[in-house]
């Protein structure tokens, strides 16, 4: 069984390309979801984020306001490690108990779909790495339709990550997705051709 790792910076298009993959046989296991299941109300990260932060990121029902968050995060560095500190251990632990139920299941290839999955230490096991990538410009038009976000906005959240060449350098297998949805679809087959054969030698 191969655990491959998908990720990309925002607006990049991953979550297509993750779902390209799950297409052509792919079990997927969603980072961006379990991150959001282990930060819910009463929950021991849900408990730190809010001493951390305080009353102000939680909305009237106790869930996390997400956007005065990201508005934190985006802005401070330090605030952003301390969010990451709090949250990814309890992913990583998540993220094991579903590789190895997809193992016992018989699966050839696990998707570890992961926007930090670079930033983390999950790299030092999770191998191949996927990096998907596209234009500045292209990921700042997709975040502005997005998110109905000004063009200052979105640049400021793609420059808050991980730069783009930095992603590629430490690339196993690197996706464009600055073209059409057909093109994506012909490079998305030919990684998944390549992840089948190094899988059975």
């Amino acid at each position: 069984m191969r655990v491959v790792g998908l990720t990309g910076g925002i607006a990049s298009g991953k979550s297509t390309v993750a779902r390209m993959f799950v297409e052509l046989g792919a079990r997927l296991v969603d980072a961006d979801l379990l991150a959001r299941q282990v930060v819910e109300p009463d929950k021991p990260a849900w408990g730190e984020i809010a001493d951390h932060f305080g009353e102000g990121v939680l909305n009237p029902d106790r869930t996390l306001n997400r956007e005065k968050l990201a508005e934190i995060i985006f802005r401070d560095p330090d605030e952003r490690r301390v969010l990451n500190d709090i949250t990814h251990p309890r992913i990583g632990a998540e993220m094991l108990d579903l590789i190895q139920r997809f193992q016992r299941e018989g699966a050839a290839v696990v998707l570890i779909d992961a926007a930090l999955l670079l930033e983390s230490p999950a790299t030092n096991w999770i191998r191949p790495v996927v990096v998907v990538t596209a234009e500045e410009e292209v990921r700042a038009e997709r975040i502005m339709e997005r998110d109905g976000l000004s063009q200052e906005q979105a640049l400021a959240r793609i420059r808050s990550q991980m730069r783009e060449d930095e992603r590629k350098t430490r690339a196993d297998y690197v996706i464009d997705n600055s073209g059409s949805l057909e093109d994506l679809q012909d490079r998305v087959e030919e990684v998944w051709i390549e992840l089948l054969s190094s899988e059975a030698d």
